[in-house]
């Protein structure tokens, strides 16, 4: 699963890399031709392709992590709130998980 999601996560840092060419004081030309590289190139629009299994294996590996762990302790843990020394990104990793999903599926939308 970890693989899956570092593959994830490159896809992310080059696209968002792309969109940070916007900043270049060029008045665009330099977005103009990475974007234009990124949707022209056929070593780019295979991997987009390579991106959309990797994503539903990412699903599918999470899923079957998630049983495999109930399965193991069938009864639950004792949760509590103010557990000092984690951090809020450990507790919030499903809100972060589904807003990536958002960015993904507009991307893969719109593209």
């Amino acid at each position: 699963m970890a693989s899956s999601g570092l593959f994830l996560i490159s896809f992310l840092i080059v696209h968002a890399s792309v969109n940070a060419l916007i900043f270049c004081n060029d008045k665009g030309k330099t977005f103009t031709v990475g974007a234009h590289f990124m949707a022209t190139n056929p070593i780019i629009r295979t991997i987009e392709i390579i991106l959309i299994f990797g994503f539903i294996i990412h699903i599918i590996q999470g899923l079957i992590l998630w049983k495999k762990n109930k399965k193991a302790r069938s009864v639950q843990y004792f949760y509590k709130d103010n557990t000092p020394g984690v951090t809020w990104y450990s507790k919030s990793m499903t809100l972060l998980g589904t807003l990536i999903l958002l960015f993904y599926g507009s991307c893969l939308y719109r593209y």
